[in-house]
């Protein structure tokens, strides 16, 4: 069995749901979220049932689950499963993968 963590920007994206987005989300109510949390507990027995990321090229370690409009992004190792972040569903990664980490823009 996994232990079930989550990553401090994963906890912040959910206050934000909480506190800002019901007015811009208006399908994001408080249920819905506690319905998300609810489903990440799920990992714990079966961690490899989210999909592999093609940002990540592919990596085993990092999966995705989709939850309505929403990718909860994590990664498994020792035994755990940390949740990495909570996007919508249409935004893609930026920074995660190889290929992506070598595209950033040049810093001024």
């Amino acid at each position: 069995m996994y232990q079930i963590s989550w990553t401090q920007p994963a906890l912040n994206t959910l206050v934000l749901l909480r506190d800002h987005g019901i007015e811009s989300i208006p399908r994001c109510s408080l249920a819905l979220l506690k319905h998300m949390v609810d489903m990440t507990a799920t990992l714990e027995l079966a961690p490899e049932r989210g999909r592999l990321l093609f940002e990540t090229e592919f990596r085993r370690d990092i999966r995705e689950c989709l939850f309505n409009d929403f990718r909860i992004i994590y990664r498994t190792h020792n035994q755990q499963v940390d949740t990495l972040t909570v996007i919508r569903a249409r935004k893609h990664l930026s920074g995660l993968g190889p290929k992506l980490r070598q595209n950033k823009p040049p810093r001024f």
